[in-house]
């Protein structure tokens, strides 16, 4: 019973410390400019969304994530969509995706291309590869 406490007591505090410390990209300082990979977008399927990743560069050469700081907007939501940091295609056409992050503003181009007639879902291509990932590709489940 006191291992158990001990654990969980453990536990308990990682996590209490992982929430409370300020990320790395709140202590250091970005020098330079703010890049969004990839540059571009092409979206050719409505099942198929893509993210972007928002980096910059310390003043000593650090890489540093700023994709949870970024605010992504879209200059035609009718086209494409942001959804939880998701750009998401909804009609075939041009549009752009406005990236701030760190105080610097960059513009994304997406071309959305989707077909007249939507794809049926596939059995082979979308189910059995979460299945085979959750191990049940042997007849088991």
């Amino acid at each position: 019973m006191t291992l158990r406490l001990c654990r969980m007591m453990l536990l308990l505090t990682v996590v209490w410390c992982s929430l409370s410390s300020p990320s790395r990209a709140d202590l250091l300082p970005i020098s330079g400019n703010v890049q969004v990979a990839p540059a571009a977008l092409k979206l050719t399927h409505h099942r198929h969304e893509h993210s972007l990743i928002v980096s910059g560069k310390t003043a000593d050469g650090i890489a540093v994530d700023l994709s949870s700081q970024a605010t992504l907007t879209s200059a035609d939501p009718t086209i494409a969509d942001i959804e939880n940091g998701w750009v998401k295609p909804l009609k075939s056409g041009q549009t752009q995706i406005t990236v701030q992050a760190d105080g610097q503003t960059v513009q994304v181009p997406v071309v959305v291309e989707l077909p007249a007639v939507e794809k049926p879902f596939s059995f082979r291509h979308e189910v059995m590869p979460v299945l085979s990932k959750g191990g049940c590709n042997a007849g088991a489940c």
